[in-house]
């Protein structure tokens, strides 16, 4: 493969580390095409590359940018912290008489809840594809509060399909069954792309870990005049 071959494909990107979802099969298959083996041991991730195994010098390349990026990321746990603090989604219904807050993990793309805007009030909507990951056919969130699934495809990429078709914020619910805001013991914020100011995305987004975005959906699908209100974290 040529040098400006090579430069054309890290600028696409088959993953970022700061997307990487361990879980996700078509990741490890991607990583395992870098020449990067994944070992999960007691809990732990080990990873490791063999340039000589991926699939092509193109793929070697952007696996060892792989592991920089990662590298990096445990470099800067407090600086992510400061720059990014929890936030929190507020669901109300005046038939049900629901008044709950639930806490939430920012994004570090778009609107920043509590300094670029105070709060953000609207009504939901469910992305079809729930991913979001195409915007084709994302017809029926215009005006409204995406409510998306983790994984497939980078957060950044789900926000600027939903915002392109015309959502108004965003909310990602974790597909990883039984996590909680409560249980996570590390700091956590959607990443953007790595090396960008993410100025392409302006809505704001937030995540919800399973159990909680479970009573998001289980107050959506029961209340009809449900209204949802994104914020600052306490």
């Amino acid at each position: 493969m040529s040098q400006t071959a090579q430069q054309q494909r890290l600028q696409q990107r088959s993953v970022f580390a700061s997307e990487i979802n361990w879980e996700n099969p078509e990741h490890v298959i991607l990583l395992a095409e870098m020449g990067i083996t994944v070992v999960k041991r007691d809990g732990t991730i080990l990873i490791s590359q063999d340039a000589a195994k991926a699939k092509h010098m193109g793929l070697a390349a952007e696996g060892m940018l792989f592991l920089q990026e990662i590298a990096q990321t445990f470099r800067q746990p407090s600086a992510r912290e400061l720059f990014f603090p929890p936030a929190a989604v507020r669901i109300t219904s005046e038939q049900t008489g629901l008044d709950r807050i639930l806490k939430a993990a920012p994004a570090q793309f778009g609107k920043q809840l509590g300094k670029d805007l105070t709060t953000l009030k609207g009504k939901l909507a469910y992305a079809d594809p729930p991913s979001a990951c195409t915007a084709d056919g994302l017809t029926n969130i215009r005006g409204n509060i995406a409510v998306v699934s983790r994984g497939s495809c980078m957060f950044v990429e789900k926000a600027r399909n939903v915002e392109g078709a015309g959502a108004v914020a965003m909310i990602v619910v974790d597909n990883k069954e039984g996590t909680s805001f409560q249980a996570d013991v590390s700091a956590f914020a959607m990443s953007g792309d790595p090396g960008s100011n993410n100025t392409a995305v302006t809505i704001p987004a937030l995540f919800l870990y399973d159990v909680e975005g479970k009573v998001l959906l289980d107050a959506f699908n029961r209340c009809d005049d449900l209204v949802v209100t994104m914020g600052p974290g306490q």
